[in-house]
């Protein structure tokens, strides 16, 4: 039989074997029908006779269809044909069912599914399976059209004029013909048609973690929109982010503001080269492998992962029912992964064990993460390069789920508590660390709503009756605290332990279950370790009742798990770049991101501090570059770490960097770390810098700054203030590392080190900054010492008050407003603001119209000086009509020394002088003019105003 039609070297159609094989030779769906055909005498395998019109090799699509009327009614979740493909292929391939018509695509459309061209096997004779998103219900005796068709069609100027069919029971195979300038010839083709109903495996369940679900409001994907998060499209210069915040913020009681859908579960992120983190991508395509189905026998459970999970866990015994119903299943096999698993304990404590038979951990936080709360004290982008941490800190805040995962009180009795303020050497306890958190960023309410989900014990969950394997990473370096700045408020330093890089490997792997059902995953991803080649196939092997063959990196003795590395610690305002000896790049790009391209280096910027672990266990030399962002100094502490302690740190303080400048040096297991290379302006003119210091043993354990006391000698006033030459002198002492160097800096001034005592004569205030660093590189938080000197004493004036016909007593001194003065009928006292105190003492006469101010002493600070035979008189003539004059006589001894006349109706005012020596002089001078007595350093003088 001779059959004419139209095959693309994109996907050949049809193509059969009598000895065909699925892509798994174990079938586990009830087959409903099958047929094939077997070869003819004339049938070559891949061989195909072509006739060909015009230039080049290239062929034209085809379609191929199957005619199909079951003999009772039956529901179709899986439909089989055998098809190959060719290289180069990359359109899809299109299964779509038809119930009733005389001719393919005649009658209505019941059920569609598209596969990528890679699904499709080379190999001739092996089955490509058609999964249906939902299963399809087939009547008795109706007629039903399998037709398969590429996503593109090429007619090449033909066209379709008939159909061509081969009949068997039941079915009957029809091939589209194209007339037209090309065409091929194929020989002894035969049909092929292959429906599976239900699985017969029982049902598997993948429960994903934090920030593991896509979140959309409406059908605005929020979470996580790589696109928007990379650039905002109304906005293309806010790198912000806050469309996430404008959809997914919380109430302070933990609910959502917005109406929020969990849509899908989100199997891998970028899916790109260097960017990929494949989550539970290719564990889903190897259960595919094995005959599992989406929506068949295999589920996947999105949910907010923002809410409460003790509301979650109602929804998954939701989900957990409808499969049951659906495949017949008395019992699921769960995969949780990360916050996952505590949403599957929190199940069975709610719902019971029943509905599970197998329950696999994957890098679950039985116990909790440190890095939940450093979520809430300084955000996280989840590796996302250019996601803003501070939106997740704002998120943090009302999330219950996020507070469920901070460590339990069991943590901390079993391990150590993960914040240690700066003035103290332990890390803060249960319950000063919750009231710590509640302090900064997060609510007594939402911790409460953490409480209660903790003191449901589900660490040490009775999982008897229940096949249960845990999976926990390790020999990854692991935040596990975090150390506060002298604030007490922001992170200066990071602390690791061994774990799958977000969860302690002291939190996954405490789990009540047998040891033999324990594995551990060393150079472990958190986020990748479900799609580990080595975690996948054993879960595989667990799904099929198979014994655990451990291969690679993954372990059943936890003491293969230690690990080791190096920490760069900056404080500094340069940004760091790592590079690992195949090129790849960790560090900041463009549109304020970071790239995570070296593996296994954890990579922190909080505020202007970056913290880096370089992991040196894998014989990995990393060159490290850090350009200045700014003219300034920075700070670098490199430490080895050798399983959680801390053996050595090398010390670089205070090295001088500008903006244009850069650092360079490599960091290895063998290197010395004792110096680096640094460009200052930029210019290839590079120096090396030395370490101020290198600690061990117990100096490396120093956390608490060092105490500087300053102190000041002068002749001390009132308020802070000095009445001459000031000496500050500045002493340190720590209690563990030792004292590395005193800064210091006055009114302003750059900082320098202090070498001794500071000499201050200036008159005025006065401040000095100062702090100590230890040879730990911990900083002291700047003190202010603030004072003033005033060695400018005040003085006391005396006038008259015309229109009061009265002396006046004013003070005299350069800032009146700080000036305390009084007076009484035998003195007047003035005191400055710095405590100088002037003291005029006098006798006062009134004789008539003349009054006698007889000066006695003049007092400063309490110092007497003697000023009798001083003497002011005033006289004030009586008015008359429009006139008033007065006089004035200042005296000393019994010589007269100055007198002022002032004649109204003339406005003229006459001054005689009378020298000690020679005759009296006399002048005269338009206006009123007055004498001005004042005290001057122990003298009384005068002056003419």
């Amino acid at each position: 039989m001779k059959k004419v039609y139209f095959i693309s070297v994109l996907i050949l159609l049809g193509v059969v074997g009598s000895l065909g094989l699925s892509a798994n030779a174990e079938i586990t769906q009830e087959v409903l029908f099958e047929v094939h055909g077997s070869f003819s005498d004339y049938w070559l395998p891949t061989y195909w006779q072509t006739r060909v019109w015009g230039w080049g090799s290239f062929t034209v699509p085809d379609r191929v269809a199957v005619e199909y009327t079951p003999v009772s009614s039956q529901t179709v979740c899986t439909a089989k044909t055998y098809i190959s493909r060719s290289s180069g292929t990359s359109y899809d391939l299109i299964l779509s069912v038809y119930e009733g018509g005389l001719k393919p695509e005649s009658g209505s459309l019941i059920g569609r599914k598209t596969i990528p061209s890679t699904a499709v096997p080379t190999q001739f004779g092996i089955y490509t399976a058609f999964n249906f998103d939902n299963c399809l219900n087939l009547k008795k005796d109706t007629t039903y059209w399998f037709t398969w068709t590429r996503s593109q069609l090429q007619l090449w100027n033909g066209y379709y004029t008939e159909y061509r069919g081969d009949e068997y029971p039941n079915t009957k195979g029809w091939f589209y013909e194209m007339s037209g300038p090309y065409g091929w010839t194929a020989y002894s083709r035969e049909i092929s048609l292959r429906l599976e109903g239900y699985s017969t495996k029982e049902p598997v369940l993948i429960i994903p973690g934090i920030a593991g679900s896509e979140l959309y409001n409406g059908d605005d994907l929020i979470w996580a929109d790589l696109g928007e998060m990379f650039i905002n499209p109304n906005d293309p210069l806010d790198f912000s982010d806050h469309f996430l915040t404008n959809n997914l913020m919380l109430d302070e009681n933990g609910n959502s503001i917005n109406s929020i859908d969990a849509k899908n579960v989100i199997e891998v992120i970028f899916n790109l080269p260097l960017l990929n983190i494949n989550i539970f991508k290719d564990l889903h395509d190897d259960l595919g492998d094995s005959e599992y189905v989406t929506d068949q026998n295999l589920f996947l459970f999105p949910y907010d992962w923002r809410l409460n999970l003790d509301s979650t866990k109602d929804m998954l015994n939701t989900k957990i029912e409808e499969i049951k119903t659906q495949t017949g299943a008395d019992k699921v096999n769960i995969i949780a992964h990360s916050m996952g698993g505590l949403l599957a304990k929190d199940y069975i404590n709610s719902y019971g064990k029943d509905s599970i038979d197998k329950l696999i951990f994957v890098g679950t936080p039985h116990l909790g993460a440190p890095k939940a709360g450093k979520v809430i004290l300084a955000g996280e982008n989840f590796s996302i390069p250019w996601l803003e941490e501070e939106r997740l800190k704002e998120l943090a805040k009302n999330s219950p789920a996020l507070h469920q995962l901070l460590p339990n009180q069991k943590y901390f009795d079993s391990f150590l508590g993960y914040i240690q303020k700066s003035d103290v050497s332990d890390p803060l306890n249960y319950q000063d660390t919750k009231d710590f958190l509640i302090s900064q960023n997060s609510s007594s309410l939402i911790m409460g709503l953490a409480e209660s989900f903790w003191a449901k014990n589900l660490e040490n969950t009775d999982f008897s009756g229940v096949d249960v394997y845990n999976f926990a990473g390790c020999n990854s370096n692991t935040q596990a605290g975090y150390q506060l700045k002298s604030d007490n408020t922001s992170i200066s330093n990071v602390g690791y332990t061994s774990g799958d890089t977000t969860v302690p490997l002291v939190s996954s792997d405490y789990i009540n279950i047998p040891d033999e059902k324990k594995f551990y995953l060393k150079k472990a991803h958190h986020a990748e370790m479900p799609s580990q080649e080595d975690v996948k196939k054993a879960i595989l092997e667990i799904l099929s009742d198979k014994p655990i063959e451990l291969s690679g990196n993954l372990k059943t003795d936890s003491t293969e798990c230690d690990f080791s590395g190096k920490t760069l610690t900056w404080h500094s305002p340069v940004g760091v770049h790592i590079y690992d000896s195949h090129g790849r790049h960790t560090g900041p790009i463009d549109n304020a991101g970071i790239e995570y391209g070296v593996p296994s280096v954890d990579y922190e910027i909080i505020g202007h501090d970056k913290f880096v672990f370089l992991p040196t266990d894998i014989g990995e030399t990393y060159n490290i570059v850090a350009d200045g962002l700014a003219t300034g100094s920075f700070d670098l502490l490199i430490s080895r770490n050798n399983n959680g302690i801390v053996e050595n740190t090398t010390v670089f303080n205070d090295v001088p960097i500008g903006e244009s400048g850069d650092v360079h040096f490599s960091v290895s297991n063998s290197s010395s770390d004792s110096s680096i290379n640094v460009d200052y302006y930029g210019n290839d003119t590079i120096q090396s810098v030395s370490a101020v210091s290198v600690l061990s043993g117990d100096d490396v354990l120093d956390v608490i700054s060092p105490e500087t006391q300053a102190t000041i000698t002068g002749q001390a006033g009132s308020s802070g203030w000095y009445l001459g030459n000031v000496t500050i002198g500045l002493s340190a002492t720590d209690d563990n590392s030792g004292v590395l160097e005193t800064k210091y800096s006055l009114d302003g001034q750059p900082l320098t080190s202090y070498t001794g005592p500071i000499n201050i004569s200036d008159e005025g205030m006065h401040v000095v900054l100062y702090y100590s660093v230890d040879r730990a590189g911990n900083n002291e938080e700047v003190k202010t010492l603030s004072f003033g000197i005033d060695m400018t004493g005040i003085e006391i004036s005396v006038g008259i008050d015309i229109d009061a016909g009265l002396f006046k007593f004013l003070p005299v001194s350069d800032d009146l407003n700080e000036v305390d003065f009084s007076c009484d009928l035998v003195s007047c006292t003035a005191i400055d603001r710095a405590g100088n105190t002037m003291k005029l003492e006098f006798n006062l006469i009134r004789e008539g119209i003349q009054q006698i101010l007889n000066f006695s002493s003049v007092s400063y600070n309490g110092t007497e000086h003697s000023v009798s035979g001083n003497q002011l008189v005033f006289k004030l003539w009586p008015e008359g009509n429009t006139s008033k004059d007065f006089s004035q006589t200042f005296l000393v001894g019994d010589n007269k020394q100055v007198r002022l006349d002032y004649n109204e109706k003339q406005d003229e005012s006459v001054v005689i002088y009378k020298p000690i020596v020679g005759k009296p002089i006399r002048e005269n001078i338009s206006g009123k003019r007055f004498l001005q007595i004042s005290t001057d350093k122990g003298k009384i003088e005068y002056i003419i105003q």
